[in-house]
């Protein structure tokens, strides 16, 4: 009972005050990115659904188009070993990591940036890493003051 209360004090409040009362109200609207991924079926799966999760906290829609993409996205996950690792103790399993290589090009073929990600135990945090790096990018390369 108190905190409906206190929840439509706030609600008038915010109407006498002009100001919108529901928070979503003053936030940009989603922006939607086609991209084409290229890389094997699973990864290409992988990487999307890293790119969608990571993209919505920064209100970035990732959409698969193979025709019409503004994005292509060159994405390979790799396997590789390391006697270098840091060793866990009584562990037996092989000292393993996966590698992602990524390179975004623009619709019409120009290279805007590449980079590699490695160090990850699962090929899940890796597509995590390489989705949260692209989204930071494109979020930088899309910023307004960028564009000054």
């Amino acid at each position: 009972m108190l905190l409906a209360a206190i929840l439509s004090t706030v609600w008038l409040t915010a109407e006498m005050a002009g100001q919108s009362p529901a928070p979503a109200a003053s936030i940009p609207p989603t922006q939607t990115i086609s991209v084409k991924i290229e890389a094997s079926e699973a990864d290409g799966l992988l990487l999307r659904q890293k790119l969608i999760q990571q993209g919505l906290e920064h209100k970035l829609k990732f959409e698969a188009d193979e025709e019409g993409f503004a994005y292509r996205i060159g994405f390979a996950l790799e396997v590789a070993e390391g006697s270098w690792l840091p060793k866990v103790r009584w562990s037996t399993r092989p000292k393993t990591y996966s590698i992602t290589k990524v390179e975004v090009y623009d619709s019409i073929g120009v290279k805007l940036f590449e980079f590699r990600k490695s160090m990850s135990r699962t090929d899940e945090g890796a597509a995590n890493a390489a989705a949260k790096e692209i989204v930071k990018r494109f979020v930088r390369m899309r910023s307004p003051a960028m564009e000054e």
